[in-house]
């Protein structure tokens, strides 16, 4: 994360970070300011634990987890960070951000990208889903569940939904989900940028794939399409 993006969401969260009097200071009773908070958060939930931090924040391992967890509750409760689907007054502004990160405008109606990502879990008993298998993605050999999330040209989620088992592909998941209803809203010539993994729509964009890709003119579309699509696969990692 940027220091102007930090700043920005610190600005948000400040009037919401407050803390109890026995958790506000830190060892040497030093007092925790709203940034080492944010500063937990984001690194626990980047994949860090107590002990890559503890040497930046210097507090106690109980103080840390009550930081972290206070805070994403201030995010959670932070009506400016909603995650809501777009609505058609937002396309225009979408599509433009969209088009200014394509070559020179070539890819224009684009108004967000759309992927899947895999969140790994302990392996589940039958008793416990039912079907453990259904859980297990044989493409990443592990134990999973599938989540389709969507973004904008800025990497803002404007959707996500832990949507099914991890054996399920993105194509069966998506339909699972409130997306395709959005979808059907949409006027003509609006998109949004998918993979392969994804079916081509009215309002849905796919890469050619092969055959088709070895073609110029198809590898010249895969590319400018990557240029959006790209977004995403940055924001899931």
């Amino acid at each position: 994360m940027s220091l102007d993006s930090f700043n920005k969401l610190l600005d948000l969260l400040s009037p919401r970070l407050r803390l109890k009097d026995k958790y506000a200071v830190m060892n040497g009773f030093k007092p925790i300011f709203c940034e080492i908070m944010l500063h937990c958060a984001i690194g626990f939930l980047a994949g860090g634990s107590y002990h890559d931090i503890r040497a930046t924040a210097h507090i106690s391992k109980a103080s840390f987890f009550c930081l972290v967890w206070h805070t994403i509750d201030a995010i959670n409760c932070c009506e400016v960070l909603d995650v809501t689907l777009p609505t058609l007054h937002d396309l225009s502004s979408l599509r433009a951000a969209f088009r200014n990160i394509s070559y020179c405008g070539v890819m224009d109606g684009c108004v967000g990208a759309l992927d899947g990502y895999l969140i790994q879990i302990t392996a589940p008993s039958n008793t416990e889903c039912g079907n453990a298998g259904a859980y297990f993605s044989g493409h990443y050999c592990t134990y999973g569940v599938n989540v389709q999330a969507m973004c904008n040209a800025d990497c803002r989620f404007h959707f996500f939904c832990l949507a099914a088992p991890g054996k399920t592909n993105d194509c069966v998941t998506i339909k699972k989900t409130c997306l395709p209803a959005w979808l059907k809203l949409l006027p003509p010539g609006f998109f949004i940028a998918t993979d392969c993994a994804y079916s081509i729509t009215e309002h849905s964009i796919a890469p050619f794939s092969r055959p088709q890709q070895f073609l110029e003119k198809c590898d010249n579309f895969n590319c400018f399409l990557s240029q959006l699509h790209i977004w995403i696969k940055w924001h899931l990692g």
